[in-house]
């Protein structure tokens, strides 16, 4: 009895409710569009803020990785700045990481392959993957002999380019590709939906990090900055050594390379935690979007 009493007097609460509501039409409209849109905000946004803010990278010991970028006394950080001559001096002598690693922001004409396409492209120093933990679905990574100047030219590719322009051939491993009018051999396939925030996308990656479109090599030498700078680091050492080390690494780069144009006691090298550098400029934004849509449900 209880139990149909209790059926009964949410039938009549829901025919008021719906008698209200054809009262006001307009308002009920009004009412269901602000909600859905305040519920679909919030999912939407809270979906963006979980894999910023809340979620680790996705990649292997992501605390243990740090970005190296150069800073100008007056001026903020800045990442893309790194030398190709900074970079191997810091590769080489440094006793702070386990490993270190660059990319370069480029692009690259695919042609032979249906109608031309120009293709976003990074150049990354061989051990990138690696560094990252990242291992492609289909083939390998890059061979250290291939980012050498006489190495074999190969690519990986992203997994969108492989399912629209090769139609998700199985086979691709060991196909040729043409790039700016050179052939290269696609050797992996990146796994589908494996992001780099700190990166940006990309459809075509190279171990050439030591070229770049439309500047000679031995501009690069000369100490122009074109180059991000990523690092994991080693068991015993923290941010604070091994900032401190890189200090002491730019006085022997500075002594090294007295001329270059990242080199003097303007310029410092600083370590950062990479998650918290790649959301630092989303942060505050995302902050502001959660109570405005918050607002709006409410």
């Amino acid at each position: 009895m209880a139990y149909s009493g209790l059926l009964a007097t949410v039938r009549l609460d829901l025919k008021y409710a719906l008698r209200m509501l054809l009262k006001s039409p307009v308002f009920s409209l009004a009412a269901v569009l602000t909600l859905a849109l305040g519920i679909g905000g919030n999912t939407a946004i809270f979906t963006v803020t979980n894999a910023l803010l809340l979620k680790s990278l996705p990649y292997r010991n992501p605390n243990q990785l740090v970005m190296l970028n150069i800073e100008r006394r007056g001026e903020s950080a800045t990442e893309g700045d790194v030398s190709l001559n900074r970079y191997e001096l810091i590769r080489d002598r440094n006793h702070s990481f386990s490993g270190v690693a660059v990319w370069a922001i480029d692009s690259s004409d695919l042609t032979g392959r249906g109608e031309p396409t120009q293709l976003p492209m990074v150049r990354v120093s061989p051990n990138f993957f690696t560094l990252l933990g990242v291992s492609p679905q289909v083939g390998r990574s890059f061979l250290a002999e291939e980012g050498q100047p006489a190495g074999k030219p190969v690519v990986i590719i992203s997994d969108t380019l492989w399912r629209s322009r090769f139609g998700g051939d199985p086979a691709i491993v060991g196909q040729a590709v043409t790039l700016d009018a050179m052939p290269y051999t696609i050797i992996g396939v990146l796994p589908a939906g494996i992001q780099f925030p700190f990166i940006g996308p990309a459809d075509v990656w190279s171990p050439r990090y030591f070229e770049l479109s439309f500047m000679t090599p031995e501009h690069l030498r000369a100490g122009v900055g074109y180059l991000s700078g990523i690092a994991r680091l080693a068991p015993h050492a923290s941010i604070n050594s091994a900032a401190a080390e890189m200090n002491v690494l730019h006085q022997q780069y500075s002594r090294q390379f007295p001329k270059a144009p990242d080199a003097g006691p303007n310029i410092s090298l600083i370590v950062g935690n990479l998650q918290e550098l790649t959301v630092a400029n989303v942060h505050a934004l995302l902050v502001m979007l959660s109570l405005a849509v918050g607002l709006v449900l409410l």
